[in-house]
């Protein structure tokens, strides 16, 4: 009896008890329910997270493994004026549950979002700068908000496809450039 009862006690100090926890012992990350591994947010946390930054209807999460990056990806019909049946891709990484990515390729993009994170553009306000400075028809967008980047893709008259990189807060833009297609 005594060895037992020291042992569950050790078993306590080192973080090992039977009870779950909400977050890892090691690391402190927050720790999955039963679909996710140890240090990570499950899927339905991932959920949420998409939920809050695009409204509209959440499919399930998928996992995205590239490289060192370990991400859920969860697909969001958009339920906004203008949406015209548009789904937006949410990326966020399940180590730490932080929004990384919001991305679209199919438009047309005649919608607007409110700003992924706190002090970013409007996808409205993004568009414009981007047709301000290419004139064309927007095929593709991204917004990571933890790298304060939008990157846009417009085609122009004469068919040359433009990637145009600009800060996430005041539009400035970082890079034009000419590409065969979108990365």
């Amino acid at each position: 009896m005594k060895m037992k009862v020291t042992f569950i006690i050790i078993m306590a100090a080192l973080g090992m008890g039977c009870s779950s926890s909400s977050k890892d012992a090691g690391t402190g990350a927050p720790t999955g329910t039963g679909t996710g591994t140890p240090g990570e947010i499950d899927a339905s946390k991932a959920k949420e997270v998409a939920a809050a930054a695009v409204p509209g209807t959440a499919s399930e999460p998928t996992k995205l493994d590239e490289g060192e990056e370990h991400r859920w990806v969860v697909e969001v019909a958009l339920s906004v004026p203008n949406a015209n049946g548009a789904v937006l891709q949410v990326e966020i990484t399940r180590a730490t549950g932080v929004l990384e990515e919001i991305k679209s390729v199919k438009g047309p993009f005649e919608y607007d979002l409110t700003p992924p994170g706190q002090g970013l553009m409007t996808f409205a306000q993004a568009k414009a700068k981007a047709l301000a400075t290419k004139a064309g028809v927007i095929e593709e967008w991204e917004v990571k908000p933890p790298e304060n980047l939008y990157e846009l893709y417009v085609r122009d008259a004469n068919e040359h496809l433009w990637e145009i990189k600009m800060t996430g807060d005041k539009g400035e833009i970082q890079s034009v450039i000419d590409k065969p297609k979108a990365d």
